[in-house]
C-alpha cells in the first residue's frame, strides 16, 4: 500500500528538519572534544559557532525568494547536498579557521531546514495547516533530543571527527533520495515567477511585513536566553549536578513536542494571531518563573512551561506568513522574518552574558527575556494585515482551491516532464475533493474565525 503524496511530503520535511536541527546542536555536544582537538578556547569556539548562524541568517533571505520562484522541493534539493558535504567536512577540519568555514557551509545548507519545509507542508495540507506544521516542528525537537542521546556515546566509541562524517553521510543517503521521492503537490518549480527584490521591498514598505519580522525577532531573542544559559544557571546557581542540569534540555524538548502539536492545532480554530499572542505570553510567564525559581522542582515546572511555548511559536509564525501574504509571497516573507529571527538569536547570548557578568547572576537575563517576549506582542497587535490576508470563509476557500488548480495548470505548461493527464488525474481530483471537504468541515465547526485578529 503506497502513501499519498501529502504524507510523503510530510515525512520528507520531518526528516530534513530532524537532521537540520539535530546537527545544529551537535556542535555544542561535541564542543569539549573539538576544543581539545583543534586547540580552541571558549572565545574562539564561540566565534566558530557564530559562523554557522551568520551564514544561515544571510542565506535565509535568498532561500525565501527561491521558494516563491523555484518551489519548495527544488529549493530543498539544491541546498541539501551543500548541507551534507559541509557536515562531513567538519570532521576533516585541521584548525579553528577551517572548522568555522565548514560550519558556515553547513549554515548555508541548513537554511532550507525550515522555510521551504513550512511552505511544502502547508501546500500538502491546506485545510489543517496549523496541525501539520506542529507535526513538522516535532521533527526539530526530536532532532536535537535524539542527537543529545546518541552523539556523545558515538564520540566515545569512534571519535568526534568520525561522528561528523557519519552524520554527513546520513544526510546525503537519507534526505536527498527522500526529497526526490516526495515530489511536489504543485509542480511550479521552473514555471514560477523570477526573483523580484522589488516585490519583497513592497511587502516590507506597503504590506508591513516588517511588523511580523520584529515580533519574530523579539520571540527568538526571548527563547534563546534559556536555551543558552539554563544549564549554567541550574548547576552554578541552583547547585544541581551536571547530569540533572543537562536533563533540563531534554525536558524542554519533550514539552516542545506537546506544544507544537496542541497549540498549533488549536490555531486552526482560534486564529493564528490570537494563538501567537497566547504562546508568547506563556513564554514571558515561563521566563518570569525562572527569574524567581528557588530549587529543582520549581525549575522543572517552569522549564516545562517554556518548552510548551517554545515548541509552538515557530510553526505559528510560519502559518501566519501564509495567512497574511498568500502562497505567492509566503516564502519571501518567511525568508525576511528568518533574518529578523537570526538577529534575535545572535544577540541574546552576548547580551545575556553581559548581564550575567555584570550582576553575578543569570536571573536578570531571564527578566530581560520576559520583557522582550511581551514586546513581541506589540507588532502583532499593531502591525495590521498583509496585502493578501486570507479569511476563513467559504468564498475564500473556493478561491484557494481555484488558485491551487491554476498553479498546477500554469506549472504544467512549463514542465514537459509532467504528463498532460496529471492535472486531471484521479490522484489530483481526489486531492482537490479532500482539500475541499476538510476546509468545509473546519469552516462549519467554527463559523466566524479570524475576524479582527
Amino acid at each position: 500500500m503506497s502513501l499519498d503524496r501529502p504524507y510523503l511530503i510530510l515525512i520528507a520535511s520531518f526528516s530534513v528538519a530532524f537532521m537540520a536541527y539535530g546537527i545544529r546542536y551537535t556542535y555544542g555536544i561535541l564542543l569539549p572534544e573539538m576544543m581539545a582537538g583543534l586547540g580552541m578556547g571558549n572565545t574562539v569556539a564561540g566565534l566558530v559557532y557564530f559562523s554557522f548562524f551568520l551564514s544561515y541568517t544571510i542565506v535565509s533571505l535568498l532561500v525565501g525568494l527561491l521558494v516563491d520562484s523555484w518551489g519548495a522541493r527544488r529549493t530543498v534539493l539544491t541546498f541539501l547536498p551543500i548541507f551534507a558535504v559541509g557536515v562531513g567536512l567538519i570532521g576533516m577540519a585541521g584548525s579553528a579557521l577551517e572548522a568555522a568555514v565548514y560550519l558556515a557551509i553547513v549554515g548555508v545548507g541548513a537554511s532550507v531546514g525550515w522555510i521551504p519545509l513550512v511552505i511544502w507542508v502547508q501546500m500538502a495540507f491546506p485545510a489543517r495547516r496549523g496541525f501539520y506544521l506542529g507535526i513538522l516542528q516535532t521533527g526539530c525537537n526530536m532532532g536535537f533530543g535524539t542527537m543529545g542521546l546518541i552523539v556523545q556515546p558515538l564520540a566515545s566509541i569512534m571519535g568526534w571527527r568520525e561522528v561528523w562524517m557519519v552524520l554527513g553521510l546520513m544526510a546525503a543517503v537519507w534526505l536527498i533520495p527522500l526529497a526526490i521521492l516526495a515530489g511536489d503537490m504543485i509542480p511550479g518549480g521552473d514555471g514560477g515567477p523570477p526573483i523580484d527584490i522589488r516585490r519583497l521591498t513592497s511587502l516590507v514598505l506597503k504590506g508591513r511585513a516588517w511588523a511580523g519580522g520584529i515580533s519574530y525577532m523579539f520571540a527568538a531573542f526571548a527563547i534563546m536566553v534559556p536555551v543558552t544559559f539554563v544549564k549554567a544557571f541550574a548547576s552554578l546557581e541552583l547547585g544541581m549536578s551536571a547530569e540533572v542540569a543537562a536533563s533540563m534540555y531534554a525536558l524542554m524538548g519533550f514539552m516542545g513536542v506537546a506544544g507544537a502539536v496542541i497549540v498549533s492545532a488549536g490555531s486552526d480554530i482560534l486564529g493564528r494571531k490570537r494563538t501567537l499572542i497566547l504562546a508568547n505570553t506563556i513564554l514571558a510567564i515561563g521566563l518570569i518563573g525562572l527569574y524567581a525559581v528557588k530549587g529543582g522542582i520549581d525549575m522543572s515546572a517552569w522549564i516545562s512551561v517554556l518548552g510548551f511555548s517554545y515548541g509552538s511559536i515557530w510553526p505559528l509564525y510560519a502559518a501566519l506568513a501564509r495567512d497574511e501574504y498568500g502562497w505567492g509571497t509566503a516564502g519571501s516573507v518567511m525568508g525576511l522574518w528568518t533574518v529578523f529571527a537570526g538577529l534575535g538569536l545572535l544577540a541574546a547570548p552576548p547580551i545575556g552574558g553581559l548581564l550575567a557578568d555584570f550582576s553575578g547572576s543569570y536571573r536578570p537575563a531571564y527578566l530581560l527575556g520576559a520583557v522582550i517576549a511581551m514586546a513581541s506582542l506589540v507588532p502583532l497587535v499593531m502591525g495590521g494585515r498583509g496585502s493578501v490576508h486570507v479569511r476563513f470563509h467559504e468564498d475564500a476557500m473556493e478561491r484557494s482551491i481555484a488558485e491551487y488548480k491554476g498553479v498546477w495548470s500554469r506549472g504544467h505548461a512549463h514542465h514537459p516532464g509532467y504528463p498532460g493527464s496529471y492535472v486531471g488525474s484521479r490522484f489530483m481530483q481526489g486531492y482537490w475533493s479532500r482539500a475541499r471537504r476538510e476546509l468545509l468541515s473546519t469552516l462549519r465547526s467554527r463559523r466566524s474565525v479570524s475576524r479582527g485578529l
